[in-house]
């Protein structure tokens, strides 16, 4: 069975039900969701990538406040999503791990590419570079801890998404 579902103004999906987790939409987030910032969801593909995937619709203008607050807000999303996603795993939180999709309960964490996606769906192509330079430089201590390549971690726009089969259009 596949699934899509829409979120921030695109269109995500098709992907197969045994290997998506709404972790946003699950009851073991809701549980502890106060003042915990979450992503929208992970995707294990075919080729044994793990994407962390947090979409949004617009960016706040460089160099303001309001900018800066937004990247910290990701930052913690990715952050709490890779933490309670292993909790789960570890059965530390046996709701996350009841609620897994079948392929997420025999994950080998060896093995897996992990990809950190953020996807803002009206940035123009031109402008991604300097946003994901920022986001990689965010990311920098994660990325070190979890032993992720600074190319896993990206910032799409809808065209790209729908490129590496996030988004359909």
């Amino acid at each position: 069975m596949n699934i899509s579902f829409e979120e921030s103004g695109l269109m995500f999906g098709p992907f197969e039900a045994l290997s998506l987790f709404r972790i946003e939409k699950s009851k073991g987030y809701i549980q502890i969701q106060q003042n915990t910032k979450i992503a929208e969801f992970l995707w294990l593909s075919a080729s044994n990538k793990l994407w962390v995937v947090e979409a949004k619709s617009s960016i706040p203008k460089p160099g303001t406040k309001e900018y800066d607050n937004y990247f910290d807000e990701i930052k913690f999303k990715f952050i709490n999503s890779l933490a309670l996603t292993i909790n789960g795993y570890l059965k530390r939180n046996m709701t996350i791990y009841d609620e897994f999709p079948a392929k997420f309960s025999s994950l080998n964490w060896s093995e897996i590419d992990l990809r950190l996606t953020l996807i803002i769906s009206n940035v123009p192509r031109a402008d991604l570079p300097p946003i994901t330079d920022k986001f990689r430089k965010l990311m920098l201590s994660t990325r070190k801890i979890w032993k992720i390549e600074e190319t896993s971690v990206s910032v799409l726009n809808k065209e790209e998404a729908i490129k590496v089969g996030l988004a359909s259009p």
